[in-house]
């Protein structure tokens, strides 16, 4: 073989290997390529919702594999978001910027339906302390005991109770009238706007309270010492 066919196979062979080196890792990193833009297709399928951001800050031991299924996004996709340019070199502490659909605003709840009778608890204290001994649906509060006990489990004397209801104003001005014997208080949605709390001969209180249109909490509370027992609650629009 003459060196002139020598030359020209060496030189053959480095082209060989030059084109070899510059061939197989191209084609090595085509599968990473395939996997970002599909990672890109994945975000662009949700591009027609609005976008917000979350921010993940990155605890020891995390990985973007877990990260990403945290959030359903691809690994591609936050490295793209953060200019990552090695998927196994994130820190932790560093702080993450992830792309998502933003929630949809829940709708309001409806009001809560009106109750068409008073909730009912006996005490047998004069505070409403010491657990309910006695509870019921009332239609209305109109009682006049007496001498009487309200219920079997309720004392004649030295007992207490509460009344709760939920009703809906269409707004103005209301005229509270309560008769009691002994203490009475009215309460409309937790303030309180009627105070008789005393031992006391039967008597009538009114008083007026301006209520805006919607939903009301009404609450009455009641209790009897000795003697007579009598409590009656009314409302009406002026």
């Amino acid at each position: 073989m003459s060196r002139s066919w020598q030359r020209r196979m060496g030189i053959l062979m480095v082209i060989v290997l030059l084109l070899t080196a510059v061939l197989v890792p191209a084609a090595a990193a085509s599968p990473v390529e395939g996997r970002s833009e599909r990672g890109s297709a994945a975000a662009a399928a949700g591009a027609g919702a609005p976008q917000c951001a979350v921010y993940h800050h990155v605890q020891r031991g995390e990985n973007l594999t877990q990260i990403s299924r945290k959030y359903g996004v691809t690994i591609w996709d936050i490295m793209r978001w953060n200019n990552i340019k090695n998927m196994n070199l994130i820190y932790a502490g560093t702080t993450l910027v992830i792309w998502r659909s933003c929630p949809r605003p829940q709708p309001t709840p409806p009001p809560p339906p009106p109750a068409s009778y008073w909730y009912a608890t006996y005490y047998n204290t004069r505070d409403l302390t010491g657990g309910r001994v006695f509870e019921r649906r009332e239609a209305q509060i109109n009682h006049n005991w007496g001498w009487s006990s309200p219920a079997a489990p309720v004392f004649p004397d030295n007992f207490s109770a509460r009344w709760t209801r939920v009703s809906n104003a269409v707004g103005g001005t209301y005229r509270i009238t309560v008769r009691t014997d002994d203490g009475a208080r009215v309460y409309v949605d937790g303030v309180l706007v009627l105070d008789s709390w005393q031992v006391q001969a039967v008597r009538t209180y009114e008083v007026d309270v301006v209520l805006v249109p919607g939903w009301h909490t009404w609450t009455v509370e009641y209790f009897e010492a000795e003697g007579v027992a009598e409590i009656s609650f009314n409302v009406r629009k002026l």
